[in-house]
């Protein structure tokens, strides 16, 4: 989390760092993810998932004693395909993908027991970015 005058980092939500230099990444059930890509939706939801709040991205990968807190996260992010998939097929590199562009909708809450933090209503975002919506393979799997 930032503040949005002045960008500074506020928080951050995040599972830490595994023993083998892994980060940033959790596991997660096949019950949270949901994908249809013939009727072009897809959304990743999770409830209470456990996150530490390291406060900064620096505290995170320096693991400053004292200053991290327990914390938990819950969100939902939906996808919905705004058009026809594009495909790419990159035998050289080796990549294969069909991706469709899409309107990508999120809401998120952060939680510590000192403090909690949400977003407006999954129906008030927007992404302006461009989303993308599809499947791809590579490497050994291409």
């Amino acid at each position: 989390m930032y503040d949005p005058g002045t960008g500074e980092q506020l928080h951050d939500f995040n599972p830490g760092i595994e023993q083998s230099g892994l980060f940033w990444t959790t596991v997660i059930s096949n019950d949270d993810v949901k994908v249809d890509l013939a009727s072009g939706t897809a959304s990743f939801e999770m409830h209470d998932a456990h996150m530490t709040d390291f406060i900064t991205f620096v505290n995170s990968i320096a693991a400053v004693a004292g200053i991290a807190r327990p914390g938990s996260v819950s969100f939902k992010v939906t996808w919905d395909a705004t058009g026809p998939a594009v495909v790419t097929d990159l035998p050289t590199k080796p990549f294969y993908g069909e991706h469709a562009p899409a309107d990508a909708q999120m809401e998120w809450t952060g939680r510590t027991p000192d403090y909690e933090f949400a977003s407006h209503p999954i129906g008030t975002s927007s992404s302006p970015f461009g989303a993308l919506l599809g499947h791809e393979r590579n490497g050994s799997m291409y």
